[in-house]
């Protein structure tokens, strides 16, 4: 029988949130089961151009010094704090598993903190299941 390798992922903090480290040593929070990283359903990506053709950012709680990881599918998203700063926002894609989403322009223009959004692959950040609780 074959035992399948094991790596640390990070200090469980929680029922189901690991803090994970990133490839450049930034703290990320994950939540997980025993089996899997929790999918989430959907992401709100915006843009201060009108046509989503600006950076992608996310709406973040400001100067947090660990920020939250999103699972859909076999990629995290989260967001870049080294980028953390209020900006005028005026438009938003929903990323889901099936649709990358269609730019909607808001109503009017929101201004909120934000980071630059960051896509990685699950296996590169380390999240492949199941998970064994130590």
């Amino acid at each position: 029988m074959e035992v399948a390798e094991r790596h640390d992922i990070g200090a469980l903090i929680g029922p189901d949130t690991v803090l994970v480290t990133l490839f450049d040593v930034r703290k990320k929070l994950a939540a997980i089961t025993r089996e899997a990283v929790v999918q989430a359903s959907n992401l709100e990506i915006y843009y201060i151009s009108e046509a989503c053709d600006s950076t992608p950012l996310i709406v973040i709680a400001p100067q947090r010094l660990v920020g939250p990881m999103s699972a859909i599918g076999d990629s995290v998203f989260t967001n870049n704090s080294t980028t953390e700063q209020q900006r005028e926002l005026r438009s938003v894609r929903s990323q889901s598993l099936s649709d990358p989403g269609a730019c909607r322009v808001l109503d009017a223009p929101i201004v909120a903190w934000t980071g630059e959004f960051e896509e990685f692959s699950i296996a590169d950040v380390g999240l492949v299941g199941p998970f064994i609780v130590e």
